[in-house]
């Protein structure tokens, strides 16, 4: 599953949460010393039809740790359906 979220001016680390746990910390990436727009991450090793919430917080260059944020839900393709490979299971910033 990809996940895609817009950046926020002034942060470059955001704690993913996946059903209340928290499964990755992610860095806004930056392409020639510019932070990018959006960041990107990739889950691999879903279980097939299956609905996950997802929160972020994002973590100030301070070092403070905000708010769990608003939910927000993907859900898996079936088994039976044609899937790409996982390639990644990284952070990787899209402009």
């Amino acid at each position: 599953m990809y996940l895609l979220w817009g950046a926020e001016e002034g942060i470059d680390t955001y704690e993913l949460y996946r059903d209340g746990k928290m499964v990755a910390t992610v860095h806004r990436e930056a392409e020639d010393g510019i932070p990018l727009m959006n960041v990107r991450y990739e889950e691999c090793g879903l279980e097939p039809g299956r609905k996950y919430e997802y929160r972020l917080r994002h973590v100030f260059r301070n070092g403070h740790r905000g708010e769990l944020g608003t939910p927000f839900y993907g859900l898996t393709r079936a088994k039976d359906e044609e899937t790409q490979p996982c390639l990644i299971r990284k952070k990787v910033g899209i402009d």
